[in-house]
């Protein structure tokens, strides 16, 4: 568990709210090897509590979020869309003309 702490405390991407807690704890004068340790002890807790109840993980950052939808919307605009009937019926011409199969 020590070591998915460390994993947590230096991803910059991911979960911010455990990050955040870390460094809280550094800036109230607990060790690094103390403030890992409250992170993991964080990270068993949550982890138990899902094994409990069944329930999935949920720490959604809404700014990350909208930024992604926002993403996902441009490359959707972006990407033309292919009319795979018209490029296999090209193909099989292009196959008939050299001689078939």
């Amino acid at each position: 568990m020590i070591s998915a702490a460390h994993l947590v405390i230096r991803c910059k991407k991911g979960n911010n709210k455990l990050r955040k807690f870390y460094t809280y704890l550094q800036k109230r004068g607990k060790s690094k090897q103390v403030a890992a340790v409250a992170v993991a002890k964080k990270l068993l807790t949550i982890i138990y509590t899902m094994l409990t109840n069944g329930t999935e993980y949920e720490c959604e950052d809404k700014m990350l979020t909208i930024r992604k939808l926002k993403r996902m919307k441009t490359r959707a605009t972006t990407i033309p869309a292919v009319n795979y009937t018209t490029v296999i019926n090209e193909l099989k011409d292009k196959i008939n003309l050299i001689g078939g199969l």
